[in-house]
């Protein structure tokens, strides 16, 4: 009878072991509690009404974990826990959403999202972060003292000249202003996270158009007219296609500033219909940012056929505007009530060839200063890190790449560098490549072929016989015009290494990869200068 008891008060220790090794460890839980803030939590209408949900979130780092169960409800999603294997499944409609406490991703509908900081089992209550909520949703967040703000089916409309913010419920909106909306804000939550302050924010809006846009016309799409297509908006063609015109990029900025709740006007020369651009509002001051101006200019570098990354002639002032900006005899003259005089980031507008990663920015100057210089995206923190003036920019992991300026007298030549500076290293990388990419498996590059090394310039291998005139990289695949087949599209399979043509087109001269669509410019007629064409995946 002893023994019995014996086995079973072992047996009965051993199953409240293991039942609480099914919940994470907090690390520090009893010397560092958890800090909990008390949020109002502001859906759509509930934003005006101010009548929301109120939760409890918390800090990790700079980073707002929510509980998951609350927050996903609130939305309109059903949750179930799964205890055992410490997972809780998310689903509204078609779309399936699942978390994995301790894990640094989740998924949406099998899709991988990383997460900046893991998700947790705090309290008896699974947290995530709002950012990523944000991106497995395509909610778009934005936070004030002790108020989170959510934009579903809604979003917040700014006068800009008043500062009071208001809402349009997108499904009222006419059909192109709903898909206007709608694409703004998809991109919005893929790309910002509601911790970032409005600097941050207007950076990666800035970045995402300067990246995948050119300064054109789209002619067509699956060979039919522009004009002829159902539902075309020009005015946001930079997001849809990547491709637009002056007032299309101040159109598309707007769109993107408009879902991340970020305040800004519109201004132009009195009379000069189509030449727009925007005075944004950040950190209390305002700047004017011209990026249909900054695309139209930044050429294809001639050695490296690429356009590198540049600020040149953003966040500048009424007075550089007023003094460059004529049309005949009528000088450009801020009227918008939205006074931009702020210094403070005139160092970044000197930002020529660049890179940036997070807070920092890379670059050399525009003023032709010598040198390879480094500054905090809010003008703060410059410090020159090498002699070196280097150009074609690329960051990957704690390094730089890039190839140094030298003027035309030698050969230029490729070199990675620390990014505070030091461990320079000349990459033996033919001077002779004419394009170059680096991803995290290796260095591509092109001279009478294309060829992959690791990422010191060695192990070399052919990963195409062709070689390219442009690259650029999209999935699992590098794309590239074949300069050996009249400059026709191809790709190759990063690993696999099998070549295919895309666009059976000669004398492509420039494209942009999207997800569901090929955009393209064909060198030749005149009369088509600037324009491109289009292609949907499955044509």
């Amino acid at each position: 009878m002893e023994r019995r008891w014996r086995i079973g008060k072992a047996i009965g220790i051993i199953s409240i072991i293991l039942c609480f090794s099914l919940i994470p460890h907090i690390s520090g839980a009893q010397s560092n509690p958890i800090k909990y803030r008390l949020y109002d939590l502001l859906i759509d209408e509930a934003i005006e009404s101010g009548e929301g949900l109120k939760i409890r979130a918390t800090m990790d780092g700079s980073t707002t974990l929510v509980p998951v169960g609350e927050v996903y409800k609130a939305l309109g999603y059903q949750a179930q826990w799964d205890a055992k294997n410490q997972v809780m499944n998310l689903s509204k409609g078609d779309r399936k959403i699942k978390l994995e406490v301790g894990k640094d991703h989740g998924f949406r509908n099998g899709e991988r999202i990383d997460i900046v900081t893991p998700t947790r089992y705090i309290g008896g209550e699974v947290y995530t972060s709002l950012g990523f909520v944000s991106r497995s949703t395509g909610v778009v967040f934005s936070k004030e003292e002790g108020k989170i703000y959510g934009y579903d089916r809604t979003i917040p409309s700014f006068d800009g000249y008043s500062g009071h913010k208001g809402l349009i419920k997108i499904d009222t909106a006419g059909s192109i202003y709903q898909k206007r909306y709608k694409k703004a804000k998809e991109i919005v939550s893929q790309i910002t996270d509601p911790d970032m302050s409005d600097l941050q924010k207007l950076y990666e809006l800035i970045d995402y158009i300067y990246g995948n846009s050119q300064y054109g016309r789209l002619i067509s799409q699956d060979g039919v007219p522009t004009h002829e297509l159902e539902g075309y908006d020009s005015g946001i063609s930079v997001l849809t296609h990547g491709v637009g015109s002056q007032g299309g990029f101040e159109e598309s900025l707007s769109a993107l500033m408009m879902a991340a709740d970020i305040r800004y006007v519109v201004t132009a020369i009195p009379g000069w219909i189509g030449n727009t651009w925007n005075i944004v509002h950040v950190d209390g001051e305002n700047y004017h940012v011209d990026l249909g101006t900054l695309v139209k200019y930044s050429y294809d570098n001639p050695s490296t056929l690429d356009r590198d990354r540049s600020y040149r002639g953003l966040f500048t002032t009424d007075a550089i505007m007023e003094k460059q900006r004529w049309m005949g005899n009528t000088k450009y003259k801020n009227y918008s009530g939205l006074e931009a005089n702020s210094q403070r980031l005139k160092e970044i507008s000197n930002a020529n060839h660049a890179a940036r990663e997070g807070e920092w920015i890379y670059y050399n100057k525009l003023d032709g200063t010598p040198g390879f210089y480094k500054i905090k995206i809010d003008g703060t923190g410059k410090t020159k890190i090498h002699n070196d003036t280097p150009f074609d920019l690329k960051i990957q992991g704690d390094w730089i790449y890039y190839r140094q300026y030298n003027y035309g007298i030698d050969p230029e030549r490729f070199y990675k560098i620390r990014k505070d500076g030091k461990e320079r290293k000349e990459l033996p990388i033919t001077p002779e490549a004419n394009k170059y990419l680096v991803a995290e498996e290796g260095i591509y590059y092109s001279s009478d072929k294309i060829y992959r090394t690791d990422l010191e310039g060695k192990n070399k291998k052919v990963i195409s016989p062709y070689p390219a005139y442009k690259m650029k990289l999209a999935g699992d695949w590098l794309y590239y015009i074949n300069s050996k087949d009249g400059n026709k599209l191809y790709r190759v399979h990063r690993k696999k290494g099998t070549n295919e043509m895309v666009v059976d087109q000669k004398d492509i001269v420039n494209f942009l990869v999207k997800e569901d669509f090929i955009t393209y410019k064909v060198d030749g007629d005149r009369s088509l200068l600037d324009s491109y064409y289009s292609l949907t995946v499955e044509n």
